[in-house]
């Protein structure tokens, strides 16, 4: 595999277990600009009882050098890809039942760094930052083939309790 391609998958390992930690679960399916659909489930009579709830989530990785990545105190500026930005822009257009939620890893520039295992600790470096586009500005699309500069705050720092906050925000 190619460094994009490992870093990907990282990626997604990454929110799938920060989403199982606190009971979520991650459906398959066909990506057609998500890249995972994690679903919440509830106890119900002494088992779980899916909720119907799901949110979408769009993964882009990249490394802290990268010129597509600026960062600040207090926020990151990204250079998205206008396709991928126009996903986020049809779901909120749209009213679409289930929200898209872009999750950008960040990864150190050393390859040797981005995941280390010991007996006692498996650590994955750097973090990762969820973006979802403010409906209360004017939502453009953009050029397929062009480049969008989005603004994430620091923020939106994806902890251990981004999936409860993420499926309140959407209630």
């Amino acid at each position: 595999m190619t460094e994009p391609d490992i870093m990907e998958q990282l990626s997604k390992k990454y929110i799938e277990v920060i989403a199982n930690r606190k009971g979520y679960f991650v459906l398959s399916g066909k990506d057609y600009g998500t890249d995972l659909h994690i679903a919440k489930a509830v106890r119900y009579n002494n088992s779980f009882c899916e909720t119907g709830r799901q949110v979408h989530i769009q993964v882009k990785s990249v490394v802290e050098t990268s010129e597509h990545l600026i960062e600040t105190v207090n926020k990151i500026r990204y250079d998205l890809r206008g396709k991928n930005y126009n996903d986020l822009v049809f779901r909120i257009k749209e009213e679409s039942y289930i929200p898209l939620i872009l999750i950008l890893f960040i990864f150190p520039t050393d390859p040797e760094n981005w995941l280390q295992v010991t007996s006692e600790h498996l650590i994955m470096s750097k973090c990762a930052y969820w973006y979802y586009p403010d409906n209360n500005s004017e939502l453009k699309y953009v050029n397929p083939k062009s480049t969008k500069r989005i603004e994430i705050l620091k923020s939106n720092l994806i902890r251990l309790d981004f999936f409860n906050y993420i499926f309140d925000y959407f209630e």
